[in-house]
């Protein structure tokens, strides 16, 4: 048994309900169909709430003492985030039998002094407001934490007695899902930094169910599922990457071996080569909250246009500061994030359109309380220190920073409307498809329109067969792809 505990409350109490989750799993034995034996039953919790106060770690761990009091192995998804120290210490004090699983940096992070005070000194020059208390040492001793390597398994159900358990259910283990960054392997190796230890690496950990053919992606991917119902724009399906708990948020005075510019495509790469490793996959869950809309193709598209839009936005930012000589990350992180929101977010048309009011308080909220604050800040950086892509260099040069993306809608053809032929051909072909795609919710096949310079008369022309090769569709998204053939047909 799976089940999604809401702790957004805990974690903040300005946070919506659905906002941040964490994964409990229980097996029992073959006796106790209906899991009302708690003698029989064995519990691992997977993910942490993502704590911003001392605060929060007192609210979590009184709120769910109780509910956890039976897990024997804590797991974290994703990299190790040093604020978590306080709450990992306070959580296992509560669960003494527990013990917790996490990559080498987390087990360094957690039972090594020295190692810890180095953490700390970088991740409060890295982020100055960093709250001292939740940085503290865990001084966990080492047999209550594993280090876990890929291919490494953990076991759901423990092992009990004939008296407890005279007829065990058929074991059930989750696998390790490890994915070492090669963008930043090669820029260690650029910098003579080959002789850190493999604990300097906050390695990702993915965790994979087999009994619920599920992945666990603790917090490096993000969605909120009631975000429609505050920006109409926004599609439900829309989850966004996220920066590592060490990615650097502005310019520090010497480089750290433990921090890193986030490079979004890097982070795209590794979490969808983590996804394409379990064939058998059929639900991704997060920690933000619960699992996330369609199958593993979905998920893929969806995170690769988002990982796209993001790197454009970065892109378009670094190549106005070559002119600008303003380096305010503060400055510029806002600014960001009301782009994100309004280009990447908010994609679609709604009959009732989000009032500038409600607009503003979703953006206090995503600064201040929410990832989305951090998600800004990091990008803002990485387009100062780095280059504009060149894969979008085309594109940005299109466009201003003032150009509003949703004028792209402006150009679909609507019914008994009609298109010049040449428009339906090649890069305006492509971008009427585009639009097209955005505007009836198909925002995760748009990676694959430009990648292989799909435009409309090209899409037309396709059977059923290409429609499920070509865009690695499912049944039903062949189907609205034939629809909106149809569609098309009749208004072009």
């Amino acid at each position: 048994m799976t089940t999604v505990l809401d702790v957004s409350r805990e974690a903040s109490p300005n946070a919506p309900p659905h906002t941040q989750s964490i994964y409990l799993l229980t097996s029992t034995s073959i006796s106790d169909v209906e899991f009302k034996d708690p003698a029989a039953q064995s519990q691992v919790l997977v993910g942490l709430p993502q704590v911003q106060s001392i605060d929060a770690v007192h609210r979590f761990c009184d709120a769910y003492a109780a509910t956890l009091s039976r897990v024997h192995h804590v797991l974290l998804p994703g990299g190790v985030s040093p604020l978590q120290s306080s709450l990992i210490k306070q959580l296992l004090e509560h669960i003494p039998q527990a013990r917790l699983v996490c990559n080498g940096f987390g087990h360094a992070l957690l039972t090594n002094a020295t190692f810890h005070d180095g953490v700390q000194r970088a991740v409060l020059e890295n982020a100055p407001n960093a709250p001292l208390e939740l940085l503290r040492f865990a001084e966990l001793p080492e047999d209550r934490v594993s280090a876990m390597a890929d291919g490494d398994t953990v076991a759901v159900d423990v092992a009990k007695s004939e008296a407890e358990a005279p007829a065990p259910a058929a074991a059930r283990a989750l696998r390790v899902v490890a994915v070492k960054s090669k963008g930043q392997q090669q820029r260690r190796r650029e910098h003579s930094q080959t002789h850190h230890p493999a604990h300097f690496t906050n390695e990702a950990l993915f965790y994979y169910d087999d009994v619920f053919n599920a992945l666990f992606v603790g917090h490096t991917l993000h969605r909120l599922p009631w975000l429609p119902t505050v920006l109409t724009e926004a599609s439900r399906e829309l989850f966004l990457p996220m920066p590592p708990p060490l990615a650097m948020q502005h310019q520090l005075s010497r480089p750290s071996p433990l921090l890193d510019t986030w490079r979004v495509l890097e982070s795209c790469e590794d979490v969808v080569e983590a996804l394409r490793r379990t064939p058998e996959l059929e639900r991704v869950l997060a920690g933000s909250y619960g699992e996330l809309c369609g199958n593993v193709e979905d998920c893929i598209a969806g995170l690769e246009s988002s990982s796209d839009a993001l790197e454009r936005l970065r892109s378009r930012l670094a190549r106005r500061l070559s002119t600008d000589t303003s380096r305010d990350v503060h400055r510029w992180s806002i600014a960001l994030l009301k782009r994100i929101v309004h280009e990447v977010v908010c994609t679609q048309k709604a009959s009732e359109p989000t009032s500038s009011e409600v607009q503003e308080a979703f953006l206090c909220w995503a600064r201040t309380d929410g990832e989305w604050g951090r998600l800004s800040t990091c990008l803002a950086h990485a387009a100062m220190v780095l280059p504009p892509s060149t894969e979008s260099g085309e594109a940005d040069g299109a466009s201003s920073s003032a150009t509003d993306s949703f004028a792209a809608h402006d150009s679909v053809p609507a019914a008994g409307e009609s298109a010049a032929p040449e428009a339906l051909q090649g890069t305006h072909g492509v971008e009427l498809l585009v639009a097209v795609f955005n505007r009836k919710g198909l925002k995760g096949l748009i990676r694959t329109v430009q990648r292989e310079t799909i435009d409309v008369q090209v899409f037309l022309a396709m059977s059923e067969e290409d429609l499920k090769k070509v865009f690695k569709a499912t049944f039903g998204i062949t189907k609205r792809l034939m629809l909106l053939q149809d569609e098309l047909r009749k208004n072009l």
